[in-house]
């Protein structure tokens, strides 16, 4: 479960990464736009954050994708 886990923030970490840069967006910049602290970025970013469900849709409606 360890290891699915892990793949999982791993991707979430690459996709919000590529569409923030694909949108030229800094990370500051999504942060402002999704309303979460630019902390919140860096983290999943990292791979290492474990965000909730209302920080997802937030950074996913700032980016203009769907959740999925």
């Amino acid at each position: 479960m360890a290891k699915i886990l892990e793949k999982i923030s791993q991707n979430l970490s690459e996709n919000i990464t590529h569409l923030r840069k694909k949108r030229n967006f800094s990370q500051l910049a999504l942060a402002q736009l999704a309303g979460v602290p630019r902390s919140t970025v860096t983290y999943l970013e990292s791979g290492q954050g474990n965000p909730s469900l209302k920080n997802l849709v937030r950074i996913a409606g700032a980016l203009q994708v769907s959740i999925e």
